[in-house]
């Protein structure tokens, strides 16, 4: 059975987190260009063994404007939820910037 290119796609981003990391930012940021790099790959891989219990702490330092707080705060919650609905999680900031985070997650 042949799939059409939209579900070929929605298939996509449902088993792909770089996939749907990358969408979401498209998604939620229309007037900025999204560029990948092998480090999303790699972050997107990591929150894949932390959802599957491989990795139980994940320490992630990558430089500021390098999608970490989008990967991690937003799409992250979102894309467990999606896979998980009763998985509950715990976000905690220093700053207010969690606020913008949290509606961005609902949004994704």
């Amino acid at each position: 059975m042949l799939l059409s290119p939209a579900r070929m796609y929605a298939h996509l981003l449902r088993h792909d987190l770089s996939a749907f990391i990358h969408r979401s930012f498209l998604e939620l940021n229309p007037q900025t260009q999204f560029h990948s790099n092998w480090h999303i790959e790699v972050v997107a891989s990591k929150l894949e063994d932390v959802r599957h219990g491989r990795c139980r702490r994940l320490i992630v330092n990558v430089p500021p404007r390098h999608l970490k707080s989008h990967a991690i705060s937003v799409v992250f919650p979102a894309w467990l939820l999606g896979h998980e609905p009763s998985k509950q999680i715990l976000s905690v900031t220093y700053a207010r910037i969690f606020l913008r985070h949290s509606r961005a997650a609902r949004a994704a």
